[in-house]
């Protein structure tokens, strides 16, 4: 899968039609009724209802599973430009900022679903391990899905559309998020078959994906790596290991390019200004936030920001 790295220090703008704007946030929103947690449309009437939005740069809070069933394009996802064709399977998660490419010859299937969707009124273990899975499951590019086990997927997907035709009772829900939960698992089984090197589902497993979601849920509290150790329930030299043997990284370097991530983000949003940015991502001073940006970009977020455009 063919990766276009946008070019951040050249003053290469972005596509005309994603260019610099207020970076607008979505809630969830059931299409036909509103008990219905989860919902399906394609891409070319997601585009049609949302124009003027989703081809710009936008950020959702709630999961979005995205199957190409025809032609190519190309999704904006955090500054990567993907390739995506026939047969890809691409995930964007809560927060992500992305937008889509204006495509004549493509289509596809959207599923968008709230985080919390797979627990609600749920005792299963798997669904109350739901963090880790959707961790797991994640990759930066997209995942080809061919043959039989495309059209797997697709029968799956059709179950999920057929049930959300119905009208709603009180077992929807259920069933909706036992469907849901069929179509995740075999994307996994795919995609651990793709990547037969992928770590096995050890406790140590689960220690690394427990910390990936922890980065992304108290980034903005800058934790020390003490404290993530200790909401872990493991020693810092552990979390040390693992970090290392999991991600390739240090826990330390995991946090910084997860909060430099989430600044370029925010930056991208031309209404903020530098120190809100800077107070919102936990820097007590603004000058501390520049400092910690520059380190890392070799640049100032005011650079980085007129880049953009």
């Amino acid at each position: 899968m063919e990766i276009i790295f946008l070019n951040l220090f050249n003053h290469q703008p972005l596509p005309t039609h994603i260019s610099m704007n207020k970076i607008k946030s979505f809630d969830f929103k059931p299409i036909s009724n509103e008990n219905q947690k989860i919902h399906i449309i394609s891409f070319s009437e997601r585009i049609r209802r949302g124009e003027n939005a989703v081809l710009r740069q936008h950020r959702a809070n709630f999961y979005i599973l995205l199957f190409i069933t025809s032609g190519e394009s190309q999704h904006l996802v955090d500054f990567n430009v993907h390739k995506i064709k026939k047969g890809d399977f691409l995930i964007i998660r809560p927060g992500q900022v992305h937008a889509f490419f204006p495509s004549k010859n493509s289509d596809g299937t959207i599923i968008a679903f709230t985080e919390d969707f797979l627990l609600y009124k749920s005792h299963s273990h798997f669904f109350h391990n739901n963090s880790f899975f959707l961790n797991e499951l994640i990759i930066d590019e997209p995942l080809y899905l061919n043959g039989d086990k495309r059209e797997d997927i697709y029968s799956l997907i059709f179950m999920i559309q057929k049930e959300l035709d119905i009208a709603y009772d009180d077992l929807q829900e259920s069933i909706l998020q036992n469907h849901l939960a069929s179509l995740l698992l075999n994307l996994l089984r795919i995609k651990r078959g793709d990547y037969p090197l992928f770590p096995k589902k050890s406790k140590e497993f689960l220690y690394a994906l427990q910390f990936k979601s922890l980065i992304e849920k108290s980034y903005k509290d800058q934790l020390t790596i003490s404290e993530y150790a200790k909401k872990i329930g493991i020693s810092i030299r552990n979390l040390q290991r693992i970090s290392e043997a999991h991600f390739g990284k240090s826990p330390k370097l995991m946090v910084q390019e997860f909060l430099l991530l989430e600044s370029k983000r925010m930056l991208l949003d031309p209404s903020l200004q530098i120190k809100e940015i800077a107070y919102e991502l936990g820097f007590n001073e603004p000058t501390n936030f520049t400092k910690f940006f520059k380190k890392f970009e070799k640049t100032s977020p005011e650079s980085f920001r007129k880049s953009m455009y």
